[in-house]
């Protein structure tokens, strides 16, 4: 299971599955998985995504059709660096299609950070599964307000 995790900006040279490789199954929930490269079909994810449980923000080519799922081959996220709290991050940038995209229901009170985070389903101006340009116009909001964790 991968849950409130991002995988972006990793490459393979062989192949594909720059983000994940599956050769069993692959549940993914409330994660982020784009913006990865390969030099075959399947960028973001190679194999299968088993089960989809929703509110991901996923690349173009990712065959996976969850409840409030993303489509974007851009996520609009910063570079990998220390934005606070214990591990360095990949805050989204002004823009980006994570903001609103998340459901914070049942998971933790504070992000990777220690910020709090708002609870519930995050709120959306957008219908709840669409295809994101590469240049969204989804409101923005300051990173710890982000409903991906």
């Amino acid at each position: 299971m991968v849950t409130d995790s991002t995988i972006a900006n990793n490459t393979t040279q062989q192949g594909s599955g720059g983000g994940i490789r599956n050769r069993g199954t692959l549940n993914l929930a409330n994660s982020i998985v784009a913006g990865n490269s390969a030099p075959s079909a399947g960028p973001d994810v190679a194999g299968a995504v088993t089960t989809d449980n929703g509110h991901n923000l996923l690349g173009t080519q990712v065959t996976a059709s969850g409840p409030g799922d993303v489509f974007t081959d851009n996520p609009l996220l910063g570079p990998l660096q220390d934005n606070g709290g214990p591990t360095m991050t990949m805050a989204p940038l002004p823009g980006s299609p994570a903001f609103g995209a998340g459901d914070n229901t049942g998971g933790p009170a504070t992000d990777q950070r220690g910020f709090a985070r708002s609870t519930g389903p995050a709120a959306t101006s957008a219908p709840s599964r669409r295809r994101a340009s590469s240049s969204p116009t989804m409101p923005t909001a300051a990173p710890a307000r982000c409903a991906m964790r």
